[in-house]
């Protein structure tokens, strides 16, 4: 009998092994299929953000013998342009591996490049630059990039980027990496987009991007005419999709265009190759025209010419500023003293260019940007720099001195020119466009000039232009994102957006001092603004009002903000006409001691926004907000009390930053109570929240840790989950298990940890 009981329960727990294994094996199955990783992403939060840990990236495409074929008739096709009809997108399975562990993501991958510079033969197997979008997880943040053949760009093209990124110019990310492409391994360039991640990637908010229309410079019946009406090719706006956000993207993306083509058509007045009217570009901003002539200067002594060419351009729009930033692309950088005297020589400018160039290459411009060569972290941007090429910090050190050396040549050069050149330095507002008529009537038949007033932009239908052609002109119903993003094809309409016209200007910039401190502020004519010594006292008097505290130090100051309620959401958007998203506002503050804000009846986004500050904020206060209370981003901001109460929304959220908070109470959040995303990390002393939907959530990327909390009736206790694409997932930490049970939560790529 005793032989049968032992017998017994060696078979259950026999079984119940089993069971055990195969309940595990089938989760871990099912913790692979959603991580996509044969780690957890949750340990490596903050390495998965560092290239360094990249060893390599392996792609296989699902159908090899479409995409051989497809190869093979690129390759085959006259010409030294690649065919754009063969720029097919194919499945594939790209494969990230780290130094601690591996990622399969699906992907579509198609051939880049313009000319057949970007795919060859090599051993019998197809070398080729790829354009690749991930479908599931990202690289670096990145959901979409290119691999490059190394070839295809300048032999200084990643160290430029990086000096460039030093001196706080906007430069994509891009460094050599092992790649394994359908079984030819390699050396390629990583090379991130311009586009909203990278924006954020670089602290500044989804915008307006614009880049060098291509489709006028390719002859469709001589393909080898690689120039083909180039000197009149204008510009396009390659993330048209963001104006589907509200009728304000819209508004911000009409102003931004018809901005940049008149610049472009600024350029072709004046005959340059390579000069944009930087005056223009900046608004005349100090802040802006100093970067712009920063970028001009590095990109003509490192020898990138070819990235100030119209067509290669790319511009950021800063809605607030009402400016343009350059990024840095295609520069085909060549860092070398003798090649920059043999383009002196060889006097590859234009006198145009050079009467223009010689206002910029001044010795108080040229001093500065020595300054700034001459001062950079060698040791960072080495570490910057990866692959098989990386160079050590004497030859670092060499090319500064060498890129110091041509500026000192290009100044000569500009400077020995004619000074009394005679040039219409006169804006494109008085630019006579009969002169591209009569190119267009010859070459480019089917082409409109354009006019939009800001009152006849509608939300969701098209909008009426003003479309006129040999002074024949009639009103007409348009889509404004077929119109600002350009057709590639030729035999498409084509056009030129000649004229916005804007709201009358009702905003008011004005400085003041407290406690001796400049204090520079924008706002609406609607606002009421009063201070009385250390106070300041704000009222929204409609809907529409608004405030900026920006680019100062505060301290010692009270700020009381009483708004305008508004009863129905109907009328809220997202942001504003100057892509603002709070009534009270604070960009680039240095939040130095005992800050006190106030807030009451908020009718925006975000009751009060910071963006891209830093310091410590005494009290603030918040009371009755239609949707977030405070918004924080980009930031580096310690909160030592915080009270909130009613919100139909989000009490708190903080992304991309740092953030700490000592004393917090927050009642009546219909969302979140406190919301933390987008890479960011926000320790919480305490907290006491009540009457919320869910009290703290940590997602995207982001890690919460939570010393001391208390709770009262809530749905949700604490939330970590991966909500975008282009981030992982997320941590809290809570110092004691205080929730209840069903009230936690965490995906398969996050953690809750007590």
């Amino acid at each position: 009998m005793k032989k049968k009981i032992l017998y017994f329960l060696l078979t259950i727990i026999k079984i119940s092994l089993l069971l055990f294994f195969i309940i595990n094996f089938s989760s871990n199955q099912s913790f692979a299929k959603t991580n996509h990783c044969d780690f957890n992403k949750s340990k490596y939060l903050i390495e998965l953000n560092n290239k360094n840990n990249i060893n390599q990236i392996n792609i296989k495409t699902t159908n090899l013998k479409k995409w051989h074929k497809n190869n093979l008739k690129i390759l085959k096709n006259e010409g030294k342009r690649i065919n754009q009809n063969l720029k097919k997108n194919f499945k594939s399975i790209v494969e990230i591996k780290y130094v601690f562990g591996t990622c399969k993501y699906k992907a579509k991958i198609r051939q880049t490049g313009d000319v057949k510079d970007h795919i060859k033969l090599f051993n019998g197997k197809i070398f080729q630059s790829l354009k690749v979008k991930l479908l599931n997880g990202n690289v670096l943040g990145n959901i979409r990039f290119k691999l490059l053949i190394p070839q295809a760009r300048g032999e200084d093209e990643v160290i430029v980027t990086n000096i460039l990124k030093s001196m706080d110019i906007l430069s994509p990310e891009i460094f050599q990496i092992k790649t394994n492409i359908n079984g030819l391994k390699t050396q390629m360039l990583f090379h991130q987009e311009a586009d909203k991640e990278f924006i954020e990637q670089n602290s500044m908010v989804e915008s307006a991007f614009f880049e060098g229309d291509e489709s006028l410079i390719w002859d469709e019946k001589n393909l080898e005419n690689l120039n083909h009406l180039e000197n009149f090719s204008l510009a396009r706006m390659t993330n048209t999709k963001w104006m589907d956000k509200n009728i304000n993207a819209k508004i911000i993306s009409s102003k931004a265009y018809s901005k940049i083509q008149k610049i472009y058509l600024n350029k072709i007045n004046n005959n340059n190759v390579y000069y944009f009217d930087i005056f223009l570009l900046s608004n005349k901003n100090k802040n802006f025209l100093k970067k712009w002539i920063t970028f001009e200067l590095i990109m003509l002594s490192t020898n990138c010419n070819h990235g100030l060419n119209g067509i290669n351009r790319k511009f950021y729009w800063d809605s607030f500023y009402n400016a343009f930033l350059p990024i840095f692309y295609d520069g085909n950088c060549k860092i070398d003293y003798k090649y920059n005297l043999r383009l002196i020589k060889h006097d590859f400018l234009n006198t145009a260019d050079k009467f223009y160039y010689r206002k910029i290459f001044t010795s108080k411009n040229i001093d500065e940007v020595k300054s700034k060569l001459l001062n950079l972290n060698i040791d960072s941007i080495r570490k910057n720099l990866k692959g098989n090429k990386k160079l050590s910090k004497i030859e670092i050190k060499n090319k500064i001195n060498i890129i110091v050396k041509n500026l000192n040549e290009l100044k000569k050069y500009f400077h020995a020119q004619d000074k009394n050149y005679n040039s219409d330095d006169e804006y494109i507002n008085n630019f006579d466009i009969s002169e591209i008529d009569k190119i267009f009537k010859k070459k480019l038949s089917n082409y409109f000039f354009l006019d939009l007033d800001i009152k006849n932009i509608l939300p969701f239908d098209k909008s009426k232009f003003f479309k006129c052609k040999n002074n024949i002109c009639n009103y007409q119903n348009l889509e404004i994102k077929k119109i600002f993003s350009m057709s590639k094809k030729q035999k498409d309409a084509k056009y030129f957006f000649n004229n916005f016209i804007d709201k009358e200007n009702n905003i008011i910039n004005e400085n003041f001092f407290v406690n001796n401190n400049k204090i520079k502020i924008r706002r609406t004519m609607g606002i009421t603004f009063t201070v009385e010594n250390n106070n300041i006292f704000i009222k929204q008097n409609s809907p529409d009002d608004w405030i900026v505290f920006f680019n100062s130090d505060l301290q010692n100051i009270n700020i009381d903000f009483s708004g305008f309620k508004l009863q129905d959401k109907k009328y809220l958007k997202r942001f504003n006409d100057n892509g603002l998203t709070g009534c009270l506002n604070f960009f680039n503050i240095n939040f130095k001691k005992m800050i006190n804000i106030n807030h009451q009846n908020s009718n925006c986004e975000d009751s009060i926004n910071i963006r891209n500050s830093r310091g410590e904020i005494q009290n603030i206060k918040i009371q009755n907000s239609i949707e977030d209370s405070l918004d924080i981003d980009f930031s580096n901001i310690l909160l030592k009390n915080v009270y909130i109460n009613k919100a139909q929304n989000d009490c708190i959220d903080l992304s991309f930053g740092v953030y700490k908070i000592k004393n917090s109470k927050m009642s009546n959040c219909a969302d979140k109570s406190i919301s933390l995303g987008e890479r960011s990390i926000l320790e919480i002393q305490n907290a006491k929240i009540s009457n919320s939907d869910k009290a703290l959530v940590s997602k995207d990327s982001s890690i919460l840790n939570v010393k001391n909390f208390e709770l009262q009736n809530v749905n949700f206790c604490a939330s970590a989950y991966n909500k975008k694409q282009e981030f992982d997932g997320a941590i809290i930490y809570l110092n004691k298990n205080k929730c209840k049970d069903g009230k936690l939560y965490n995906d398969n790529i996050s953690k809750i940890i007590f």
